[in-house]
């Protein structure tokens, strides 16, 4: 039994050399002689000279049958043991193992040292850099010091420009007072000489008219007229004048009712004449009523009068929303005037005109801007030769 376990182990391991094969073969022949020999005297057994020896023998059987079983028991463990070329081929591949593993981190040591030195390139540009941005902080704090002093030096001059401002603004405001006094005390002032001269006119003409040949009537009526028109120009710069003194009331005003009955009473004057006016709904608007309405009174007027050259005149009143913003206008199909001259419009005793071919003292646009100026807003117009007039006003509510 012993050779044959034995045998059964070089078997298992005919793949792989096994140590000390020779010894284990000569082992396993001298066990199996061993085995024949002692059963050979077993088998003689019953002759009475040998049943001692082989008693003796048939112990040794028993014996060699229990290093079996205990042979049995530890052959996994024999047969698990490893061949010194197994061996070898284990720490070649472990050597592989290690020597890749050895690369590889031979490898991450040279990144490292690559990182390492890329790091040492970015921190020395960094330094570089983090010296420019000193420099260029040092070169701000300069500028802003710069710039604080220039701004210490604007706040000055501001104050020295407010100041200034401030003065001639109020010479300007008294000499604009002292302006309107002297026109309101020179026109109220005119009014009696000029009620006098009117007074002699009409008792010339009334008392002494037979006495007068043509010439001296035709200068009478002269004298007269030129009576009546200094009269109006002194209404209108009282009026302007009034104007500027007179506090902006503002409440709300019906705008499209108001414009509606100016225009019937305005047209009751022109009733030998074809006129069409066009009024679409006005917005209401708050503001002073009297200086409001003394607004559309001189632009209806004057669209009015500078249409009377056309057998069709025509008027159109309206507002239009831009911005958030109403605009009020008023448009005509009359003579209209050239744009090169519209920065004159709007001045006192300022007549695009002839005085021959259209009356009026060239106060009442004046009047109008002052009101509009007063209320904060704008007013400015469009037109063209005999091609009529637009004008346009805003009152900001």
């Amino acid at each position: 039994m012993i050779p044959l376990t034995l045998g059964f182990f070089i078997y298992k391991k005919k793949m792989e050399p096994v140590p000390f094969r020779s010894i284990i073969i000569l082992f396993i022949a001298f066990i199996l002689a061993c085995g024949l020999t002692h059963l050979i005297d077993a088998a003689i057994f019953w002759w009475p000279a040998y049943r001692l020896s082989a008693l003796i023998r048939f112990v040794t059987a028993t014996v060699s049958m229990g290093t079996v079983f205990a042979l049995i028991k530890i052959a996994p463990e024999v047969i698990e043991l490893k061949s010194p070329r197994m061996l070898e081929n284990i720490v070649d591949a472990r050597t592989v193992e290690l020597q890749s593993l050895n690369a590889r981190l031979q490898e991450e040591v040279a990144q490292r040292k690559r990182a390492e030195e890329k790091l040492k390139h970015l921190y020395a540009d960094l330094e570089r850099k983090t010296e420019g941005l000193e420099e260029m902080n040092r070169s701000l704090i300069l500028r802003e010091r710069d710039l604080l002093r220039s701004e210490e030096k604007v706040k000055e001059l501001n104050l020295d420009l407010e100041q200034k401002v401030a003065e001639r603004t109020e010479q300007l405001d008294a000499s604009n007072n002292e302006l309107e006094a002297f026109t309101y005390s020179v026109s109220h002032d005119l009014r009696a000489p000029l009620r006098a001269i009117n007074g002699y006119a009409r008792i010339l003409e009334e008392d002494y008219n037979e006495r007068l040949d043509a010439q001296g009537r035709h200068l009478i009526g002269v004298i007269t007229k030129n009576a009546r028109y200094m009269g109006q120009l002194i209404d209108d710069l009282l009026e302007f004048s009034r104007t500027s003194k007179t506090e902006v009331t503002k409440s709300w005003f019906d705008a499209d009712d108001e414009v509606r009955r100016i225009c019937s009473d305005l047209l009751q004057q022109e009733k030998n004449r074809k006129i069409e006016i066009e009024i679409k709904a006005l917005q209401p608007c708050k503001a002073d009523i009297g200086m409001v309405r003394q607004i559309w009174v001189n632009l209806v007027s004057n669209a009015l009068k500078y249409s009377r050259k056309k057998t069709d005149a025509k008027i159109e009143i309206g507002n239009q929303h831009l911005d958030g913003e109403v605009i009020y206008y008023i448009k005509d199909n009359g003579v209209g005037f050239d744009m090169e001259y519209v920065d004159k419009l709007f001045g006192v005793f300022q007549r695009l005109h002839r005085k021959e071919d259209f009356e009026g003292t060239g106060v009442g646009l004046a009047i109008v801007k002052r009101i509009v100026d007063r209320h904060g807003g704008k007013i400015w117009a469009e037109a063209a030769l005999n091609k009529g007039a637009n004008f346009y006003f805003t009152l900001p509510q």
